[in-house]
């Protein structure tokens, strides 16, 4: 395994895991989900398949779980998953895992849904938000427990209305652009920008992103924005210039005009405590 970390603590999500790339090509790898050893930890496992096949097997029949797809294991149960030679030369995959019984009940809905083997490719908005979670859990980038509850919770909304089908387009789009802001509001980004990223155009998605999440997106980018100065200010020496440069700013008059018309005071006042 490579490339795997631990956070804690969101309130449906008590600890979670996360492996970035993981290969198998022996007949040996076999993953007993009902093995003793889970019986202390009730915890899901969302394992998507990036290259390869790979075999998940529950309820008396055998799922393939090919590139596209991600095999959903509530443990412990009465499941297998495991690899057959020949099916592929190898089974090349990410996972996480997420434990707690809000996790269990959540993604024991989805599973119930819509099956224990779920079509996410890579490329679709909740394959890719996936995908993004995973590796943002194990490179340990989230700031703070919320962020990364809001992450999980976003990715699991995802998932849900992407396989629903109807309301896919919006939430999925609307989703990779919050995704995106918390991502990148400190490169000096703009909305225009992230919402071509996200493959829709500004006026299209931000209205999808207001109905959603109760703001425009530019007035979360600048919460965003507001927010990770309030912590420089509060818990670092950084000038104001320094923290402009880390926080998407184009220099420090933008960042003090900002902050004032936001918070009613100069950076250095807030600094300074001079409440």
């Amino acid at each position: 395994m490579e490339n795997m970390s631990t956070l804690s603590d969101p309130p449906f999500a008590h600890s979670i895991y996360a492996c970035k790339w993981e290969k198998q090509k022996s007949a040996s790898y076999c993953c007993d989900n009902s093995d003793p050893v889970h019986k202390k930890h009730r915890f899901v496992v969302v394992q998507q398949t990036l290259e390869g096949c790979g075999r998940f097997r529950y309820q008396g029949r055998e799922f393939v779980v090919p590139a596209g797809s991600a095999l959903v294991a509530l443990i412990p149960e009465k499941s297998t998953y495991f690899f057959r030679e020949d099916d592929s030369p190898e089974w090349v995959f990410r996972w996480i895992d997420f434990e707690g019984e809000s996790s269990m009940q959540l993604w024991g809905a989805l599973r119930n849904r819509f099956g224990p083997v779920l079509p996410l490719r890579t490329e679709s908005g909740a394959g890719h938000a996936l995908g993004r979670l995973i590796e943002n859990v194990a490179d340990r980038r989230f700031s703070g427990v919320q962020a990364l509850a809001e992450a999980v919770h976003s990715v699991f909304l995802g998932c849900w209305f992407e396989l629903e089908g109807g309301e896919a387009g919006p939430l999925n789009a609307a989703a990779r652009l919050r995704e995106l802001i918390r991502e990148k509001y400190h490169q000096g980004v703009n909305i225009k920008q992230l919402c071509a990223e996200a493959g829709q155009s500004r006026e299209h998605l931000s209205r999808h992103f207001k109905k959603i999440y109760g703001i425009e997106p530019g007035a979360y980018l600048h919460q965003l924005r507001l927010n990770a100065v309030e912590r420089f200010l509060l818990r670092s020496n950084l000038s104001i210039c320094d923290i402009a440069r880390r926080t998407g700013y184009a220099g420090p008059t933008q960042l003090t005009r900002n902050f004032v018309a936001a918070k009613g005071k100069s950076p250095r006042a807030f600094r300074n405590r001079e409440f």
